[in-house]
């Protein structure tokens, strides 16, 4: 089988290899090739070569980057990049688009077309991102790409979210509906653990820390 994944995610390429600088490792990527043997993704990106990244040389993980049609001078290539898209997901069996994101959205509504198998995973609240991307473009477009995630989610037959209720809130469906948190966490070695415990006595420092990426605006 054949699946298709469509994300705005941004890999570096080098033109041997792409490389992730967050979220989307060989390690993540491989668990979709692992289910459906083939993984086609849809992606944006961006060429480097200074950069210290694991690259993905997974054979059965092809890359098709796109036009980032969210900025002006890319819109006036939405439609080829709908084309794109849709080619990729005639020769597919099924189709994973995560949102929020332009190209998630587009592939979410070939599938639907087509009459593909498609689960979507919803990762985020599209406002927010927009909201907070710190553009007067991202702000204008909130609302926007608010209805645009909210309709395509509540249509889809199979939603997974990363929340347990935030995001159901947020964004209600009409179909099947799962739970899956996209965390991976090690377990932690004993003596790491009793020192982390130790730090919280009283009288000893606090560090507040963030956990999340930073390789956003």
């Amino acid at each position: 089988m054949k699946a298709v994944f469509a994300h705005d995610h941004v890999f570096v390429g080098d033109g041997s290899f792409f490389y992730s600088r967050s979220g989307l490792p060989e390690s993540v990527l491989r668990r979709y090739a692992d289910a459906f043997d083939c993984l086609d993704v849809v992606c944006r990106s961006i060429y480097s070569q200074n950069f210290d990244l694991e690259p993905i040389i997974d054979k059965r993980i092809n890359f098709f980057p796109q036009t980032n049609v969210r900025s002006l001078k890319g819109i006036a290539q939405y439609l080829r990049v709908k084309k794109n898209i849709s080619s990729l997901i005639d020769g597919a069996d099924v189709v994973i688009a995560r949102l929020p994101s332009s190209l998630g959205r587009i592939a979410a509504a070939e599938a639907r077309k087509q009459g593909k198998n498609c689960l979507v995973e919803v990762v985020g609240n599209a406002y927010e991102a927009s909201r907070l991307h710190g553009s007067r473009v991202g702000k204008l477009v909130a609302p926007v790409e608010h209805y645009l995630t909210a309709r395509e989610i509540s249509s889809a037959s199979d939603v997974m979210y990363i929340t347990k209720e935030y995001l159901q809130e947020v964004y209600p469906t009409k179909g099947r509906s799962y739970i899956c948190p996209n965390v991976k966490i090690l377990p932690i070695p004993s003596a790491d653990l009793i020192r982390r415990i130790e730090s919280f006595s009283p009288g000893r420092a606090k560090k507040i820390g963030l956990i999340g990426s930073l390789d956003v605006n």
